[in-house]
């Protein structure tokens, strides 16, 4: 394995996420955009590579003492998310315990009757929060320069993903994503990348 294959364990302070236990590889979006709600709903699939710390290169910024790592949770895929709507969460078709913690503003998923070994495949249905989701912006009808429909964008920075979907959101944890969004006609969905 060379080094750029890898994985590196790291602290992030604004992430609760177990990053150093699992990380997520593929992100699926299938979700609805429900203008008169201000709401989207619908599912992600993530997939997720359990980590074997032994094989990954630590950071600098893991400096304990009994060389404890930060953002493993043993059994437990933990998720940073914000005002969610966490409706259901399945692995190979059956539903997973989770419990939300409202206050550390993250979702705790049981993985304790799942092989970890290889790649796992998870979905989760939920809807984002009508007035909370600081991710979406909405604008009426009237606040755009037609008048004629309403519009919606997306913002995740710095930590807002978390109230858009469950992820790890940090900066470190990287991923690919496919998306399919629906959204009611005439309107489309645009995906308008940054390349600064």
């Amino acid at each position: 394995m060379t080094n750029e294959e890898r994985t590196r364990l790291f602290y992030d302070p604004n992430s609760l996420s177990s990053f150093n236990g699992y990380r997520i590889v593929h992100t699926h979006f299938n979700l609805n955009v429900d203008f008169d709600s201000k709401i989207l709903d619908g599912y992600v699939q993530l997939d997720v590579k359990p980590l074997d710390n032994n094989s990954c290169d630590c950071s600098s910024s893991i400096t304990t003492e009994n060389k404890e790592i930060p953002n493993n949770h043993g059994n437990k895929l933990v998720l940073d998310s914000r005002h969610l709507n966490i409706k259901q969460i399945l692995f190979n078709q059956k539903p997973l315990s989770f419990q939300i913690d409202t206050e550390r503003e993250s979702l705790i998923i049981e993985l304790n009757d799942i092989s970890t070994d290889s790649l796992i495949s998870i979905l989760i249905y939920y809807s984002t929060s009508t007035t909370q989701c600081t991710a979406l912006q909405w604008l009426t009808k009237e606040q755009t320069a037609d008048r004629q429909y309403p519009y919606m964008f997306s913002q995740c920075q710095a930590i807002h993903a978390r109230s858009l979907y469950p992820c790890q959101d940090t900066p470190g944890v990287k991923s690919t994503y496919s998306a399919k969004i629906t959204c009611p006609k005439p309107l489309t969905v645009v995906n308008m990348k940054n390349n600064d």
